[in-house]
């Protein structure tokens, strides 16, 4: 997914090794997106901090969208596009 894809919202929170954004998809269906590390449009403050993950917020990342694909659908989260 390539965030030209989103309409990005408000900030709504951040957490260990992301930052959570509202975000809308062309089509105008509302979504959250979790941006790994802060981007440099987005959050310019935390990028000049520290512009690349480490090893670790990567590897914790990873575990994390496996249990997600583990859980399978679920009615409150969509998933991706069809031209991913």
């Amino acid at each position: 997914m390539q965030r030209n894809d989103l309409i990005v919202g408000r900030r709504l929170g951040s957490g260990s090794y992301g930052t959570v954004w509202e975000a809308a998809f062309d089509d105008q269906a509302a979504c959250v997106v979790k941006v790994l590390f802060p981007d440099k449009d987005l959050d310019p403050e935390e990028f000049k901090k520290q512009p690349t993950p480490s090893i670790h917020v990567v590897a914790s990342f990873k575990r994390e969208v496996a249990v997600f694909t583990a859980i399978g659908s679920h009615p409150n989260v969509r998933p991706p596009p069809s031209h991913l």
